[in-house]
């Protein structure tokens, strides 16, 4: 008897040790290009702090020419900085709507394929514009909100 319900249990142990939950990667690809859509919404409006809402606190920046930005506080002070140079300099950036993005078969991480733009004012003061193409992942948080954790660019040649 004892052995019977011993297979029974590993029977029954081995029969829900291969599911995984199904995931509705077009509905979480919806919530992701929903909250860049505000995102960018929130950006072109300011507000910093509303802007820091969209990255996970162990966030990383990895932008041309620069060391990496690494955590949301460090990324708070660098957009904090950016702000007060933009007065000067011109300093603009945009974004692209995503061209793509792809949520893994696991629900928790996903890439996005974009494009930003970031025009400065050269030392004649003309407005110079540098076009970017970029990567974007994503994490979802233990709230199940999606935020972003690696943000890397580079100049796009065409």
């Amino acid at each position: 008897m004892k052995r019977k319900i011993a297979i029974m249990l590993l029977l029954f142990i081995a029969s829900i040790s291969g599911y995984t939950q199904k995931v509705n990667v077009k509905a979480e690809e919806e919530k992701i290009r929903a909250s860049i859509a505000n995102w960018q919404k929130i950006s072109a409006d300011g507000g910093i702090d509303n802007i820091m809402y969209y990255f996970a606190d162990d966030a990383i920046i990895m932008e041309p020419g620069r060391p990496p930005v690494k955590g949301k506080k460090t990324i708070e002070a660098m957009i904090r900085e950016m702000e007060n140079q933009t007065r000067n300099s011109g300093f603009k950036m945009t974004w692209n709507s995503p061209e793509s993005v792809t949520v893994a078969e696991s629900g928790d991480l996903a890439y996005i394929i974009t494009k930003n733009h970031i025009t400065t004012n050269d030392t004649a003061g003309k407005e110079v514009t540098s076009d970017n193409k970029a990567v974007l992942i994503w994490k979802k948080q233990t709230d199940k909100s999606w935020k972003e954790a690696v943000v890397i660019f580079n100049a796009d040649p065409s």
